[in-house]
C-alpha cells in the first residue's frame, strides 16, 4: 500500500501539469501498475488526500427552542405519553427544567 502511494506521488505532479491525451495515458499506465478504478486515480492525482481533508464540525445547535419543547411535551402529554420507554420519551419525562416550563 506504502508503494501505490509514493507512485501516485511520483505521477502526481506530471498529470496536473498534462494535456487531455496525456492524462489519459497517464490514467492508463496507472490504472495497470495499481488496479485501481480510473475515477478513483483522478481522484487521487487530481486531488491529493491534503487537500481532501475536512474541517472539523462543532456541536450541532440545539433543534427546538425551549418553548417549542414545552408544546412537544404538552402534546407528549395529551397523546398519552405514546413511546415513553424510549429513551427520549424518558429524558423528556425526568427532565424537571422543561417539565416547570409547562406548568
Amino acid at each position: 500500500m506504502h508503494s501505490r502511494e509514493q507512485y501516485l506521488e511520483r505521477v502526481r505532479e506530471e498529470y496536473r501539469k498534462a494535456d487531455k491525451k496525456s492524462k489519459t495515458r497517464l490514467l492508463n499506465e496507472a490504472r495497470k501498475r495499481t488496479r485501481l478504478n480510473r475515477k478513483v486515480l483522478i481522484g487521487k492525482l487530481a486531488h491529493p488526500a491534503e487537500e481532501r481533508r475536512k474541517k472539523k464540525r462543532g456541536p450541532r445547535q440545539a433543534t427546538y427552542s425551549r418553548e417549542v419543547q414545552a408544546a412537544l411535551i404538552k402534546v407528549w402529554e395529551v397523546f398519552d405519553y405514546p413511546a415513553q420507554s424510549a429513551k427520549i420519551g424518558t429524558t423528556f419525562a425526568r427532565n424537571t427544567s422543561i417539565r416547570s416550563l409547562v406548568n
